[in-house]
């Protein structure tokens, strides 16, 4: 990043978008489980968190979550969990690209291998969150295995390969244009 001004400048615009793609458009993926929907919030957070640094990655999902505060209401639990949740996948998207492209390019191989591993940790870290704080703050009853099993995991699991797979393609297609105005 050439300056703080054009640092805070894309973070900003990178905060707006994911926070517009939070809201607009959205959809259940399980019928099932009809309250967890499908965004595309985390694709402006992992060029943040992948072209820029992990931590602002982190800052536009914190950006976004506050925002969102201002029309939900699931009583701030739906933020936190969305935060854990996407920072986790976003920032560690950012930390393994970084490991994989020391002192090398960024190729499309070496991004997809990040988006895998972060997925991955996402889907581990996701579950372990539901399970102990979700689950608990929200007061499901019932089993909390089925709820994870059936509904958090692979929903988790679909909107990351999603995102992912976006992130990817956009990536594939911007990167000459996005790295000359970084």
């Amino acid at each position: 990043m050439r300056s703080k001004s054009r640092l805070v400048s894309v973070t900003g615009i990178l905060a707006a978008m994911s926070t517009i793609l939070y809201v607009y458009p959205t959809f259940p993926i399980i019928p099932a489980f009809p309250w967890l929907k499908m965004d595309f919030a985390d694709v402006p957070a992992l060029f943040a968190s992948v072209l820029i640094h992990p931590v602002v990655g982190g800052v536009v999902i914190l950006i976004r979550n506050a925002m969102h505060l201002l029309i939900s209401s699931t009583g701030m639990v739906g933020e936190l969990s969305n935060f854990i949740i996407s920072a986790l996948f976003v920032v560690s998207a950012g930390i393994f690209s970084r490991a994989l492209a020391k002192n090398k390019s960024l190729t499309l191989s070496r991004i997809t291998i990040t988006m895998i591993i972060a997925m991955v940790v996402q889907a581990i870290v996701a579950t372990l969150c539901n399970k102990y704080i979700m689950i608990p703050l929200y007061g499901i009853k019932g089993d909390p295995a089925e709820y994870i099993l059936m509904g958090v995991l692979p929903f988790n699991l679909i909107k990351t390969a999603i995102s992912s797979t976006l992130f990817v393609l956009i990536y594939k297609a911007l990167i000459p244009k996005i790295k000359q105005y970084l």
